[in-house]
């Protein structure tokens, strides 16, 4: 098939699961002139245009459980003060609460990672597990897993959302 060619490229996937299992609610494109090669795939900008990510917190959530990273489960993820506050139970004789801080961040314009700020156990500190949990599980997000080649650009957390915006660079 041969490339075909457009003035604007708009596209918007819904429920996009990432190999690694994620979910991402909805991923939005948008740009200017754009050809389009069919075999392999690739889109081929004049100039780079616009991507934003929205997660949900409770996909990330269910992500987490899934994975159930150093065997905590019943993972929630709140909105706080622009920080991800997650909150999950330790499996001990019973379950044991978990409250921890934590702030998105982009490494090298291409993965969204989980830092750890704080973390509570039973009113006890645990940061050096938890940040241990934490470094197995990042990247949350990674561009290499998106069907279009793209830069992160910046991260905030809106109510119960994680919005990831940044550029669509072509193939």
């Amino acid at each position: 098939m041969k490339p075909v060619s457009a003035d604007a490229l708009s596209a918007e996937f819904h429920g996009l699961v990432l190999p690694m299992g994620l979910r991402v609610d909805r991923l939005q494109l948008a740009a200017g002139s754009t050809r389009v090669e069919a075999d392999p795939f690739a889109l081929k900008l004049d100039r780079p245009g616009a991507v934003q990510a929205t997660l949900k917190l409770a996909d990330v959530a269910a992500f987490l459980d899934a994975k159930a990273p150093g065997n905590l489960k019943d993972f929630r993820l709140y909105e706080h003060d622009g920080d991800l506050k997650v909150t999950a139970k330790a499996p001990f004789l019973v379950p044991i609460p978990v409250e921890a801080l934590c702030r998105l961040e982009i490494v090298q314009q291409n993965q969204l990672h989980v830092r750890l700020i704080s973390v509570q156990v039973m009113g006890g500190q645990a940061k050096g597990m938890v940040e241990g949990i934490l470094e197995k599980q990042n990247p949350i997000l990674d561009a290499a897993d998106l069907p279009v080649n793209i830069i992160f650009r910046s991260v905030e957390v809106q109510g119960e959302t994680i919005i990831v915006k940044g550029d669509v660079l072509g193939a």
